[in-house]
């Protein structure tokens, strides 16, 4: 499989009130990629993790590794 080939969708939306709100992204091809982005309401700030079988990955290059996927 190429990476270019590869698709996420939305599969949860997790609202933390006041504080943040998040939303996780599965991707089609292979369930154990994961990306998680989470708002976080007062700064206003976003920070996106790959994962791969709930593990933090630095990034998307580094979970496609661990994935066996270049």
């Amino acid at each position: 499989m190429k990476r270019s080939e590869m698709t996420i969708r939305e599969t949860a939306h997790i609202n933390g009130g006041r504080h943040f709100f998040a939303y996780e992204f599965t991707c089609d091809q292979e369930p154990r990629l994961v990306r998680y982005d989470h708002y976080h309401k007062p700064t206003r700030s976003v920070t996106s993790t790959w994962r791969v079988d709930g593990i933090d990955q630095p990034d998307l290059n580094a979970a496609l590794h661990v994935l066996g996927i270049e």
